[in-house]
């Protein structure tokens, strides 16, 4: 008998906890529902629509809270208005936890007054297995909008998010579109939880900052501010970076807008790098294989390919045939770093000559891939060239002679000869200048190189244009002049496209400096016309040192074509003794310049003559009155000698603008010169 009623006790405890076990199971699974949906006052006399989720079950694990999905009905059950997943709207993941209960704002809609049906369902795609899914939806029930505050709010929104040049960081602007500032708590305030920028990379929280850190001088209070939050990332490649910005990510601040505060956006995060490229290989005047290298990338060169020398360092290789040939780094064939900046070129002149075979050649740039490139599929180019030995007439210089005539060079730059006939005088190679593109005359290359010397491959010949014919001389100004040899296509050559060469010429105008005037001589300043003579006496000496009459003489010189000089020198001879030398600044059109010089002479009869530019320096348009001379006749001076009285010095009578013996200078021109000095 107690063994059976042990027995059943035992089976009532083992039933018992097997219950209690099965029953603490079923009640500790979580229990979403929707325990209500309201309508509270918005800005602008408009309705948010708020709704109440509690979980009056156990906790949700991270799996299924991030696939959580909450919908707003609208006048019927199977109507829906909208879903948001609920980790946007339960930002602190409150309903992970069990017996908890959060509202959330539905910002995507703002009501105007009126009456409506609203209801909700959360865990709408079942998800989460509860304790029981009856009770997870709320139907449709009425609510009224009666209008809401009017009061001015703050807004704040992503107005955009970029990411910097070499993907080091990413850029996102806030902005507050509202009408009324931040509060102040917003920066005085500090807390893991304040207002500010969130971000998820690839679909995973990255982190943040708060709106008082990146923001310090407080540029979103203001409505209309504008403030950028820079976020440093992981320099990537040219991959797609998807970025998720919210800002006031725990919804902390009061806003107009709660709908605005996201933004999502895929970005090519591109890192600029440089690119070199094989632009062309073609062959020189010479036949010798020339590489036209270009960085057509973003980015410049780094210093280090020129500054680091070895055998590997990046430049030109070259394959003949299939065969290695050789190369030259990039450091010594462009010295002057045109490849570092993006877009630069450079050209790699080799040694290597093409004969008359054709020739298979392969060009590689970076051959041992050191430099990091956008693209590496363009460092190779493959050509087959083959060479001719051509001549290659080029018009190698124009220039103007001093007479305003037109020289030219002429250059065989090619590799080949020039043949006979081509230097023939009647059919041959034909050179054609044009002068402001009309023609100007033509000449055959025999009449200008007689003795063939272009013939030979690098030679070179110079001659003047036409030098008798003076219509053929260029007017003043500028004159532009255009040549072209083997105008009428008789030679065969090895570039056929370089035989014009065009040069704006200036032929400067003449001048004319000459005499003007007459002379005066002498202390009483007798005046004589040129070509005659003039008796002196000791009446007219200045004064008499070392038995030598000192005179002072008075003469001028002018420009007469309108039209400036550089400085020349003058001078005044005795006999044919040079007595004076004088050198004249740059005279400008039309200008007159006084000179007074003394000079001793021996009281002998013969012409005192005058020089201007004695040199030739002046290119002139009339030489004959460059020179003037008057006859000097001496009397009375045998006893007169040494008893001559004493004469005070030039530069104590030169006062007021006159010249000892009241020789006045007019005050508009007065440039004098004073004995051994320069007119200025």
């Amino acid at each position: 008998m107690n063994e059976k009623i042990f027995k059943s006790l035992w089976f009532l405890v083992l039933t018992l906890v097997f219950v209690g076990i099965s029953s603490y199971s079923w009640a500790y699974k979580p229990d979403l529902r929707v325990e209500g949906i309201y309508l509270r006052p918005a800005v602008n006399n408009k309705c948010r629509i708020w709704i109440a989720i509690a979980n009056r079950g156990g906790p949700i694990s991270n799996a299924e809270f991030n696939r959580i999905v909450l919908s707003l009905l609208q006048d019927d059950v199977s109507k829906v208005r909208g879903s948001y997943m609920l980790k946007y709207l339960d930002r602190n993941e409150t309903l992970k936890h069990p017996n908890s209960k959060v509202y959330v704002p539905w910002n995507a809609i703002l009501l105007n007054p009126g009456l409506y049906k609203f209801g909700a369902k959360i865990d709408a795609t079942n998800v989460v297995s509860e304790s029981n899914e009856n009770n997870n939806i709320m139907p449709p029930i009425r609510l009224r909008c009666r209008g809401g505050s009017t009061a001015a709010l703050p807004d704040l929104t992503i107005s955009g998010i970029r990411i910097g040049r070499y993907c080091r960081y990413v850029y996102v602007y806030v902005k507050n579109i509202g009408k009324a500032p931040l509060p102040n708590w917003v920066w005085t305030h500090h807390s893991p939880k304040n207002p500010g920028v969130y971000l998820y990379i690839n679909g995973k929280k990255w982190g943040g900052k708060s709106i008082w850190k990146f923001d310090p001088s407080r540029k979103l209070q203001k409505p209309g501010g504008l403030a950028v939050f820079r976020a440093p990332i992981k320099r990537g490649s040219n991959n797609t970076i998807r970025i998720l910005a919210v800002v006031d990510y725990w919804n902390k601040l009061r806003e107009s807008n709660e709908s605005n505060n996201r933004m999502e956006k895929s970005l090519k995060c591109s890192v600029a790098l440089p690119d070199l490229t094989i632009k062309k290989i073609y062959l020189d005047n010479a036949c010798r294989v020339n590489v036209l290298v270009k960085n057509a990338g973003k980015a410049p060169l780094p210093n280090w390919v020129w500054t680091h020398h070895s055998p590997k360092n990046p430049g030109v290789y070259l394959y003949i045939n299939g065969k290695k040939w050789g190369g030259k780094s990039i450091w010594k064939f462009d010295p002057s770093r045109k490849l570092q900046k993006p877009g630069g070129y450079a050209i790699y002149k080799s040694s290597l000559k093409v004969g008359d075979a054709k020739t298979n050649i392969l060009a590689v740039v970076d051959y041992w891939s050191k430099v990091k490139e956008s693209t590496k599929s363009n460092n190779k180019k493959r050509v087959v060239l083959r060479c001719k030995s051509l001549p290659d007439l080029v018009v190698s210089s124009i220039g103007v002679d001093g007479e305003c005539g037109v020289s030219v060079g002429i250059s065989n730059i090619g590799s080949g000869t020039i043949p006979y006939k081509a230097f023939d005088k009647n059919n041959g190679v034909a050179i054609q200048m044009y002068n402001n593109n009309k023609p100007w005359g033509g000449i055959r290359l025999g009449v200008v190189d007689p003795h063939h010397k272009l013939s030979k491959p690098h030679s070179s010949i110079h001659f003047k244009w036409f030098p008798d014919a003076n219509n053929l001389k260029l007017k003043p100004g500028e004159n532009k002049i255009k040549i072209v040899v083997d105008a009428n296509h008789v030679l065969k050559e090895y570039n056929e496209n370089n035989n014009v060469k065009a040069k704006g010429i200036r032929c400067l105008p003449k001048s004319d400096v000459g005499l003007y005037g007459f002379v005066k001589i002498g202390k009483n300043k007798r005046q004589v016309e040129w070509n005659t003579s003039i008796t002196l006496t000791p009446s007219d000496a200045n004064r008499i040192k070392n038995g030598k009459p000192l005179f002072y003489v008075y003469f001028a010189y002018r420009e007469y074509e309108g039209v400036s000089t550089p400085r020349f020198e003058n001078e005044v001879l005795f006999g044919s003794e040079v007595v004076k030398t004088l050198w004249s600044p740059p005279l400008r059109p039309k200008q007159i310049r006084f000179v007074a010089v003394p000079i001793y002479l021996e009281p002998k009869n013969g012409e005192l003559c005058f020089k201007i530019d004695a040199k030739n320096t002046v290119r002139e348009s009339d030489e004959t009155n460059n020179n003037g001379c008057v006859t000097l006749k001496f009397r009375g001076f045998e006893a007169n000698l040494s008893t001559h009285g004493a004469v005070h010095t030039i530069k104590n009578k030169l006062k007021n603008n006159s010249l000892p013996g009241g020789y006045n200078v007019p005050k508009e021109k007065p440039n004098m010169v004073l004995p051994g000095e320069t007119v200025k």
